[in-house]
């Protein structure tokens, strides 16, 4: 058995009513240089030195579906070629594409999260991210 133990990789902060998915391993080291929006959704994503997004911070009624599941260390699924992080199975209508990150949302105006792929494993290292796979 052995091996580091992971660390949570999302949080939920009940007081704020604000949730956090850090999306590399604790074996990965970074600065934020940056937060930017993603398109027209409440998310807000945390971008470091070599223009990955590490992190995501979620609001209102996109955290509170975080709840549930804060404190899990493993959160990707294996999607063919990609890594996929789901909070729901809904159908996709709107989507963003942000430093190979594509965003998916069930509803026009972007208000309902509902997952992410990380597809561009040049800026992300799948092998590393691989330990987060369930």
């Amino acid at each position: 058995m052995g091996g580091k133990r992971l660390e949570s990789r999302i949080t939920f902060d009940t007081e704020a009513k604000a949730g956090y998915i850090y999306l590399l391993a604790d074996s990965e080291t970074y600065t934020i240089q940056a937060t930017e929006d993603v398109g027209d959704s409440p998310l807000l994503v945390d971008i470091d030195e070599h223009d990955r997004i590490v992190g995501i911070e979620c609001f209102g009624e996109i955290a509170q579906r975080l709840s549930p599941i804060a404190g899990e260390e493993k959160i990707y699924h294996e999607n063919g070629e990609t890594l996929s992080f789901r909070l729901s199975g809904q159908a996709v209508k709107k989507h963003y594409l942000l430093k190979g990150i594509q965003f998916y949302f069930a509803d026009e105006q972007s208000k309902y999260f509902i997952g992410f792929d990380i597809i561009d494993f040049h800026k992300y290292k799948k092998q590393i991210l691989k330990s987060m796979v369930k």
